[in-house]
């Protein structure tokens, strides 16, 4: 045990050691800060995630206001349940079919109706989707 004893005893060796234990405490130290740093952050971009989950969710909800005549439109598919043509729904509603064109489109894009186009020159049709028929079951219009 004497000779480990000589060993520890001398004084380079120990200033040494003390030297790269002093190193690898500010290495931890600066680490441990780092950490902290990353998990502030991460709860952050968490947060900002959240909002833009939600105003994402926001948008998709807010796209078109059904008024009466596209209440109509949907109250004529859903009581057909098939796919109708454009100049049938003109006819049957009374609109002007630019007008109901414009509230075909409108209502496409918002999910409530899926248009049929065909490549033989067959007039475009169109149905409710999951969505058309959720609102016209929710609000009476069957």
């Amino acid at each position: 045990m004497s000779l480990l004893s000589d060993i520890l005893k001398e004084v380079p060796l120990s200033s040494v050691l003390k030297e790269k234990i002093t190193d690898l405490e500010a290495k931890n130290a600066a680490l441990e800060t780092e950490v902290a740093i990353l998990k502030d952050e991460l709860r952050k971009a968490k947060q900002e995630i959240a909002v833009l989950r939600a105003d994402i969710s926001e948008r998709d909800k807010v796209s078109f206001e059904i008024d009466d005549t596209a209440q109509n439109i949907l109250k004529l598919l859903a009581q057909h349940n098939v796919d109708i043509p454009e100049d049938y729904l003109a006819n049957a509603l009374q609109i002007h079919p630019t007008r109901l064109s414009y509230y075909l489109t409108e209502m496409e894009t918002a999910d409530y109706v899926h248009q049929s186009v065909y490549t033989d020159g067959t007039p475009s049709e169109y149905s409710l989707t999951q969505k058309g028929r959720k609102y016209a079951l929710s609000n009476n219009l069957l």
